[in-house]
């Protein structure tokens, strides 16, 4: 998902931490890192992924649950993925 254009392509603006995935200069988004993930809870993260307009309606992420561009089992899986970052 990180780094298909259909499913999302978050590395076109996150930043992942060294070593997980491949590197990038992206800056639009927050930088992902576990320790902040953890913080906001898999609760926060789902609907931010599902719809961060919810949260913040002038974002440039697009609400991938909302338009399904992600299933509910993706989501899922990278909700987990983002909660085990280091």
């Amino acid at each position: 998902m990180f780094v298909r254009a259909d499913k999302g392509h978050c590395i076109a603006c996150h930043q992942l931490p060294e070593g997980i995935g491949p590197a990038t200069r992206a800056d639009l988004g927050p930088r992902l890192e576990g320790a902040r993930m953890r913080r906001l809870g898999k609760d926060a993260l789902r609907s931010l992924i599902v719809d961060p307009m919810r949260a913040n309606p002038d974002t440039v992420m697009p609400p991938f649950g909302r338009h399904h561009i992600l299933e509910p089992t993706e989501i899922d899986r990278l909700v987990e993925f983002l909660h085990a970052l280091p």
